[in-house]
């Protein structure tokens, strides 16, 4: 090129570059093939054949996931909304805000499990050693009215044995409304019952004291069987298995709700 005539030097280059164009459009087809070459033959070796039968044994739900998963369909067909929560609470979320002074030993390292973490406050958080630690926040979050359910994890410093761990599972419910009255709360509860064994079932509340509920109960159920030898149905024994009460005044005070209303 350097030798060539300035009218030489315009057609040859206009000629190298028409095929330098050709050249590289054809690289990159090249190049292009191979690459769809090694995706089809990597597809070839991956294929799967959607008519084979591919029913068989699949993996399920714990029973507690699977209770837990049952109770929460159960809330949500009564107009609760399902709250997790945190897991790491204040000292005021996990006891004053439910009524239980710090003087109270619960609050002491026996029972309960403190975080290196700090509040805003500069106090350790501790791990919720029961889910009604998210009741003041969840009343400031929704207001009220409010129904809201919270199922998850519970820890406390436990020696472990076989009803006993340093992790556990509740659920919390809370239900607050005017006019809502000890009736709306047992209904609730033989709603839920039924829902969650199957069966009809009978149920009694008994006086029970827990700080953040006033009046508080320990509830009972029984349950229609058929006695396998006599082939009679015979009612089952009494068997407590969930607590409760209506949300004690001066919960509902600390969350900003006026209990006389």
């Amino acid at each position: 090129m350097v030798n060539l005539a300035p009218e030489e030097k315009k057609e040859k280059g206009a000629k190298l570059s028409e095929i330098k164009t050709k050249l590289t459009e054809a690289y990159e087809a090249k190049e292009q093939s191979f690459k769809m070459g090694q995706i089809n033959e990597q597809l070839e070796k991956d294929l799967v054949d959607i008519s084979l039968d591919i029913s068989g044994e699949r993996g399920s739900y714990s029973l507690l996931a699977e209770v837990r998963r049952d109770v929460e369909e159960i809330f949500k067909s009564l107009g609760f909304v399902i709250e997790y929560g945190t897991e790491m609470v204040t000292k005021f979320e996990n006891f004053e805000a439910v009524n239980i002074p710090l003087t109270h030993p619960a609050t002491e390292m026996h029972d309960t499990i403190y975080l290196n973490e700090k509040d805003p406050n500069g106090e350790n958080l501790v791990l919720r050693t029961h889910t009604s630690s998210m009741q003041n926040f969840l009343i400031k979050k929704y207001g009220v009215p409010l129904k809201v359910l919270v199922p998850g994890r519970a820890y406390r410093f436990e020696n472990m044995d076989a009803t006993h761990d340093v992790m556990f599972y509740q659920v919390e419910g809370m239900y607050i409304a005017k006019d809502i009255s000890i009736a709306h709360f047992k209904n609730i509860i033989d709603k839920l019952l039924e829902a969650v064994l199957k069966k009809k079932v009978e149920t009694r509340m008994r006086p029970g004291y827990f700080p953040f509920v006033e009046p508080g109960f320990e509830i009972d159920a029984r349950y229609e069987y058929t006695d396998q030898k006599t082939g009679k149905k015979e009612m089952s024994k009494w068997l407590e298995i969930l607590p409760g009460g209506m949300i004690h005044p001066e919960v509902l005070r600390l969350a900003g709700v006026n209990p006389d209303e």
